[in-house]
This record gives C-alpha cells, structure tokens and sequence, in this order.
C-alpha cells in the first residue's frame, strides 16, 4: 500500500493537469495573459516536489511505527477488601467461669520420650575409639563376607536350643543369645558398609561389647563356672584376639560359634528345678469306725 503523502501528492499533480488555466471568453482581440503558462509549469513542480519529499520521509514513519512499543492495557481496578469477620459475640464475665487451659497429654509425651531415648543414649557414646579396641578394617569378597555374616546365626540355634529343650527352661538365657544374634548381625554389617573410622561404627562397637560382657556375667552366675566351661572359654578369647593369626575374618567368626558352644553347654549343665510333690494324708479310719461303735 501507497502511503498518504505519496497518494496526496500524485492528486495534487493530477488536479493541477486536468484544470490547466483557461482562457477568458470573448473575441474582441482578447489575449491570454503572457504568465499563464509558467504559473501552469510552477504547479507541477511543487507538486513533484512535495510528492518526493513524501516518499523520502515515508520509511521514517513506518520504522518509527515498528519501533514504538505497544500500548500496554489499561491494569485492572483492584479488588474490593474481604469483608470484615463478624465479631465474637461478648460473653458474661462472671466470677465463677475459670480461664480456658490447654489439655496436657503426659501419655503421649511419655511415649515419645522413651522411643527417643535409645537414639540420645546412642548419641551419648563416643564416636572414636582408642587404638587398642578399635575394630579392624574388613577386607574381602562377597563369599567371605557372606559367610562372616552367617556365623552370628550360631547364637541364635544356642537361643533356641536352650528354650526348646524340656530340661533347660532358661527364657532369659535364650532371649540374652537372639538378642545378641541381631545386634552382632547389625553391627557388622554397619562396619562392612561405613567402615571402621565411621562414628556409627565406633556406637555399636561399644555397645556390642556392653551386650558381650553383660551376656557372659549373667550366664556365669545362673550356670556356674567348671572346668570345660574355663577352657572353652579360654579359646574363645584366643578366638577373639586373633592369637593364632588367621584372619580378622576367620577368628571372629569361630569366636562367634565358640562363644555360641560355650553358652548352650553351660546352659544344658543346669540341673531342672526339682518339683516337689505333695502327697494326701490317708485318713484314719481306724479311729473313725471305734467312735461310731
């Protein structure tokens, strides 16, 4: 499309040429003016003129068109406020209505303090330990470690012996060898995974030797203490230091089936609690039968 000043000067120019100057009617020896054909030609020139000045400054326009950013629309009246609450309605203060108190739940709390015990107690231990008793780092395949692992199931066959035998009726005994079945289990598995610098490594270390030392007292002092049980006993330990060099794998786990040994053959010593009978008095009917005669 043409622009505006472009088609108004070529209306200009074509206006000017379709009137041209006419000459007065009349005879008479009449003449035209002389300047009327130049005035003609002057016509036409301003009309070129203005026409090129029109397409000169017609791109200016359309870039300044281009250009000019878009009227943003008018923004939106804003919302009206909510409507105020209503208020509470006024209550009649008298002296005997108490304040309103929040209801204490001891129980609940009770129970959530104990369930968060363990993991403060947990928190409480030290997360190093000194050189001496601190657990060596595991080294091996998966078979090996497998096998580690499985030896921890020796105090649970212990534990279940000694509660399914009729003559050893020790419950405490055989929850003491489960109990440290899971634990130990657990325990080397977090020293296979973290390692043996991590400080969760370090917790259960202390707390599994605790169950250890726990364990061994309380049997010694519900089975005694003989002289198999000394000797047992005595390479378990060996079994525990590694005195004989095979491994930390290979001596921890015969320490974890010699100290199983040692439990079930110290619990099977103890003799069953005897169970005294009573036994009916006979009556005398002797006597009866002289009183009735």
């Amino acid at each position: 499309m043409l622009p505006r000043a472009l088609v108004l000067a070529l209306c200009c120019a074509g206006v000017a040429g379709r009137f041209p100057p006419k000459l007065p009617r009349g005879g008479g020896g009449q003449r035209a003016e002389p300047g009327a054909a130049p005035r003609f030609r002057e016509i036409h020139i301003a009309s070129a003129a203005v026409g090129i000045l029109a397409l000169r400054k017609a791109p200016a326009l359309r870039r300044a068109r281009r250009v000019a950013p878009p009227s943003s629309p008018a923004p939106p009246p804003p919302a009206p406020p909510p409507p105020a609450p209503p208020p509470p309605p006024a209550v009649a203060s008298s002296p005997q209505a108490a304040p309103v108190r929040r209801r204490r739940r001891p129980v609940r709390r009770l129970v959530r303090t104990l369930f968060a015990l363990p993991g403060r107690v947990f928190l409480i231990l030290p997360a190093t330990l000194p050189a001496w008793w601190r657990p060596p780092r595991i080294r091996g395949r998966r078979l090996q470690l497998t096998a580690f692992l499985a030896s921890n199931a020796a105090y649970l066959c212990a534990g279940v012996g000694v509660l399914l035998r009729p003559r050893m009726r020790q419950a405490p005994l055989g929850a003491l060898l489960m109990a440290a079945c899971a634990y130990s289990t657990a325990y080397h598995i977090v020293q296979i995974v973290k390692g043996h610098d991590h400080p969760a490594t370090a917790r259960m270390c202390a707390l599994d030797t605790a169950l250890a030392v726990v364990t061994g007292v309380v049997f010694a002092q519900s089975c005694g203490v003989t002289r198999g049980s000394v000797a047992i006993g005595a390479l378990s330990i060996a079994f525990f230091f590694d005195v004989f060099r095979c491994g930390y794998l290979l001596s921890h786990s015969l320490w974890h089936l010699s100290s199983a040994a040692l439990a079930f053959a110290a619990a099977s010593k103890v003799p069953p609690p005897r169970v005294v009978r009573q036994i009916p008095r006979r009556a005398n009917y002797a006597a009866a039968e002289v009183e009735e005669s």
